[in-house]
């Protein structure tokens, strides 16, 4: 797992580990890289999750197209439905979305 110059992961929710952890194994499965591109910092929408350690973002460029919907599938079975997984158009976006 790599961390992008200057991103922190400071006040992230415990929550959030999980998901980095099954992403960075999927990463490993595929021989390539995992990096975190934002955490807490940075300018978001409004109302951004990660204004509150909710969100977190990681890398998706050198992903091939069914590696990327691969990811995604797969993070949305094995993780519960307390978490959001948003496809962006440069990124992969994971919220803690916790539902009761």
């Amino acid at each position: 797992m790599q961390l992008k110059k200057g991103i922190s992961l400071s006040g992230l929710r415990a929550e959030l580990i999980p998901a980095m952890i099954i992403a960075n194994d999927y990463f490993k499965h595929i021989n390539k890289t995992f990096v975190i591109t934002s955490g807490s910092e940075g300018v978001h929408m409004n109302g951004s999750k990660h204004y509150i350690g909710e969100a977190f973002d990681l890398r998706t460029f050198e992903l091939t197209p069914a590696e990327l919907d691969d990811l995604v599938n797969d993070l949305k079975v094995l993780l519960s439905n307390n978490y959001d997984i948003v496809r962006e158009s440069d990124h992969v976006h994971i919220e803690w979305d916790e539902h009761f």
